[in-house]
């Protein structure tokens, strides 16, 4: 050309037909960065993009850029303009922002793309903005326009253009409405405008109705002000993104007091990128603002314009209580859920199954839990405690649906006595899930539960099986009765325990309570028949020869005595039904 390009702009390779007229043109200066065209140019593709774009930029929905080579934005239509803040509180100069939005798949060059206003027709200004660097897949980036740029206007109207790096035009927002401190513009109703203004109604004023949600949708989920203990550096506001994109917090304030306007005690909230549809707990240090435990409390989040994005009011805190809004999108006082969705779930089924606190030499004490759900149940944060030593699960530890998880001595925050002691298990909201008291322990044996609530003493040690009763003392050598099986139970109900028992042992009690049945009914008749026989000599009758010659009146109260000792002994040793535990 006859005359050098203007600043920042350079000769810009566009073609490869080998006639530089053609192949060269006047660009914005965007090095380490092309154009594609038809053609390869010295392996240019591997030259490494430029991540820093030549203006101001934040970066709000902030993601990792791919180590895959970007595609270039060149031509691409799925770069669009998102909002635009044509008057941000206080000195607009450098202060005013436009956002660009990736809605491809893939990850974007923003290099050679230009930043304009007032499109006369010709393309780009002198004073347009280069723009380089990734835009990743769905992010939105926030260009902040230096001074030595174009400026947006307040009235009159205005537009913003985007530009190929052709100087075609790629996207344009015009407005006509007239921008307020802070009112940032979207694409609403077909038209680019602020957000709606109320002008209150009979009370007068000027009062923003709805605000934007820049930059992105963040909201209050919960607040906990009233801690169990010192409240300074306690204290804590859980924050929602509701956006489509992992976006950050660098910026905002969180506030407190009555009035809606921003103050300069407000605490400015560090980096932190905060994942789409997720929430995050941010514990305000103790030189920040502080929560109220009585009285009325407004907590209120402002953008990095001091623009009111949210805020929920409170009462009266009561302590270990956070303030959080629940499915139905009410506020309520409820267990404090940091970081988690605001549900705190029913008292998972977990029981005490089976304990063994005096061990034979060859064994190992331990402590058994069943999870009765059919459901796994998390234990992070899960305390189990024996007597005043207590045990906090870690992270990544639980119970799997219908399943043991047995602690032996090594887990366990203290020995087991053997004279017996109280065991218990709390959740992490502190609500007790499962509680056992077990009596001097006899050693080798096991104390083991059927349902969590009835336990007994038994010889057969199954730590992580089903719970066996082996009876002990003299019988310790016996087969075994029974197997009892912690039933599996539909959602978090109790159902009666399993038994079960071999064809064998059913017929060898059957045999048993025959026997004895037989042996009953003799006791029983000769009882009938000495209650007649002291009947009749109360009443002065002549009782039979053969038993009045044999006993005295004396000795029939003795026998009486020894048939009664006799029914009692029989009642407490017969072998028991295994379904109903009465006498067979």
């Amino acid at each position: 050309t006859s005359s050098p390009p203007a600043a920042d702009w350079a000769y810009s390779r566009t073609g490869v037909s080998g006639n530089n007229v053609a192949d060269f043109a006047v660009l914005p200066a965007s090095p380490q960065n092309f154009l594609d065209f038809s053609g390869s140019l010295c392996n240019a593709a591997s030259t490494t993009p430029a991540l820093e774009a030549t203006s101001t930029e934040e970066t709000l929905a902030s993601t990792t850029p791919s180590t895959e080579t970007a595609t270039s934005t060149a031509k691409n239509a799925n770069i669009k303009i998102y909002r635009f803040l044509p008057d941000p509180a206080g000195d607009d100069s450098g202060n005013e922002w436009v956002e660009l939005k990736n809605n491809d798949s893939q990850e974007k060059r923003q290099s050679k793309l230009l930043l304009d206003d007032k499109n006369t027709g010709s393309g780009p200004k002198t004073g347009a903005l280069a723009l380089s660097g990734l835009i990743v897949a769905g992010e939105i980036k926030r260009v902040t326009i230096p001074a030595s740029h174009f400026t947006l206007n307040n009235s009159g109207g205005d537009e913003v253009n985007l530009y190929f790096a052709d100087k075609t035009l790629a996207d344009s927002a015009v407005y006509a409405a007239s921008a307020y401190s802070g009112g940032v513009f979207e694409f609403r109703n077909g038209l680019w405008q602020p957000p709606v203004l109320n002008t209150g109604g009979a009370s007068g004023g000027s009062v923003q109705a709805s605000i934007y949600s820049a930059p992105a949708a963040f909201r209050l989920n919960e607040v906990f002000p009233n801690f169990l203990g010192e409240d300074a550096g306690n204290e804590w506001v859980e924050i929602y993104n509701a956006a489509a994109s992992t976006s950050s917090l660098e910026g905002l304030f969180l506030d407190v007091g009555a009035a809606a306007a921003w103050t300069s005690g407000a605490y400015k909230l560090p980096k932190t990128l905060v994942p789409a549809g997720s929430v995050v707990q941010v514990v305000l240090p103790k030189n920040s603002i502080t929560l109220k435990n009585s009285g009325k409390e407004k907590i209120k989040l402002f953008s990095p314009d001091r623009v009111l994005i949210d805020f929920v009011e409170y009462e009266n805190a009561p302590e270990s209580r956070s303030w959080q809004k629940n499915s139905s999108d009410k506020w309520e006082w409820n267990l404090p859920t940091p970081g988690e969705a605001n549900n705190v779930p029913d008292v998972p089924p977990i029981i005490f199954s089976e304990v063994l606190p005096s061990p034979e030499a060859d064994q190992d004490e331990f402590v058994e839990l069943y999870n009765l759900a059919t459901t796994t149940v998390g234990l992070e944060g899960f305390t189990l405690g024996i007597g005043s030593r207590t045990k906090t699960f870690l992270k990544d530890e639980e119970i799997q649906p219908e399943s043991y998880r047995v602690l032996f001595a090594d887990d366990l925050p203290v020995a087991l006595r053997n004279s017996g002691q109280e065991l218990f298990l709390k959740d992490k909201w502190g609500r007790v899930v499962s509680t056992l008291r077990y009596p001097a322990a006899q050693k080798g044996l096991a104390y083991a539960s059927l349902d969590g609530k009835e336990f007994i003493w038994t010889a057969s040690i199954t730590p992580g099986g089903p719970n066996q009763l082996v009876l002990a003392g003299s019988f310790k050598n016996e087969p075994v009765l029974a197997t009892i099986s912690v039933p599996a139970v539909k959602k978090t109900t109790t159902a009666s325990p399993k038994i079960l028992a071999s064809d064998a042992i059913l017929a060898s009690l059957s045999q048993q309570n025959q026997e004895q049945g037989v042996r009953l009914a003799a006791l029983q008749a000769a009882v009938e028949n000495l209650s007649r026989q002291l009947e009749e000599k109360e009443s002065g009758q002549t009782v039979n020869d053969s038993a009045a010659s044999g006993l005295p009146g004396l000795r029939y109260l003795v026998l009486a005595f020894a048939c009664g000792f006799f029914l009692f002994w029989l009642y407490k040793f017969l072998p028991r039904n295994p379904s109903s535990g009465q006498p067979a």
